[in-house]
């Protein structure tokens, strides 16, 4: 169930960041590379932020750290996970 959470959560910003870039090419399509309101930089400006701030920003950071083998609990069917068995 939690994986399924983090799925989710990752997917809703993953679509969040294609909205930012889709966003950025819309306003570079309309105004160029001119600068854009309140006087920021414009499309640089969107294309920047686009990657640089996460929503979810601890979800990534747990996805990304690597458990020890020698601290993961014994699997009781590997060949049921698609897991390579060793004989």
């Amino acid at each position: 169930m939690a994986a399924r959470g983090d799925r989710r959560l990752v997917a809703f910003e993953q679509a969040f960041v294609i909205f930012r870039q889709r966003h950025a090419r819309m306003v570079e399509r309309v105004i160029g590379r001119r600068t854009g309101t309140g006087g920021s930089a414009g499309v640089e400006y969107l294309d920047n932020t686009a990657l640089r701030y996460r929503i979810f920003r601890d979800v990534w950071a747990v996805r990304t750290l690597l458990v020890q083998e020698s601290v993961l609990p014994p699997l009781e069917n590997p060949a049921a996970y698609g897991f390579a068995v060793e004989i």
